[in-house]
């Protein structure tokens, strides 16, 4: 067996050991592998992002009344919005306090 081979079967083997790892840990893993002159770095998560902001304005201006509410607890969002008055952006939680992102 040539160095060649054996430094592939050894890659192949090392990326079996990297597979395993992330089906044991599957919301969050990170590994780096260095054989030689061959550098192997792999991370990776599957971790639920951080829920949307109840209320989001972005580029409002205001001058009239522009009113943003959500009842069902998931939230606003208003981008570039022109008002004469007030700019008023609510987010309520729905009836019996459940949360809508767990």
């Amino acid at each position: 067996m040539d160095k060649l081979t054996a430094t592939v079967l050894i890659l192949a083997l090392l990326a079996l050991v990297v597979i395993g790892f992330f089906a044991v840990f599957r919301r969050r893993g990170k590994a780096s592998i260095h054989v030689g002159g061959t550098r192997l770095e792999v991370e990776g998560s599957n971790e639920p992002g951080a829920p949307a902001p109840g209320v989001h304005g972005e580029k409002l201006k205001a001058g009239g009344h522009i009113k943003g509410t959500d009842d069902t607890g998931r939230g606003v969002k208003v981008v570039q919005a022109a008002a004469k008055g007030d700019i008023t952006l609510a987010n309520k939680a729905p009836a019996g306090g459940r949360d809508p992102n767990a």
